[in-house]
């Protein structure tokens, strides 16, 4: 449900109680495509949430190949 789809959401208990929540478990290339996906999960006036959540290994495509050196220094802070 990332790009190129509507999804519309007609549970209105889940409305109700906030809206969509987005879970995105990999990183975007292109931040144009990050936000089409935080988007999707409120549209067109309805409440929704967005959390990406990474492996940490993940994050040798960011950090490079000291990633792992990197990583206890990260936390607590604001990488992205």
């Amino acid at each position: 449900f990332g790009r190129g789809i509507d999804f519309i959401c007609r549970n209105q208990q889940l409305l109700l109680n906030g809206g969509m929540h987005v879970l995105q478990t990999f990183f975007s290339e292109e931040l144009s495509e990050e936000y089409q996906i935080m988007g999707r999960g409120a549209r067109q006036g309805d409440y929704g949430s967005y959390r990406m959540i990474l492996l940490d290994e993940d994050l040798e495509w960011i950090l490079g190949s000291t990633w792992k050196q990197l990583l206890p220094k990260l936390s607590g802070t604001n990488l992205y």
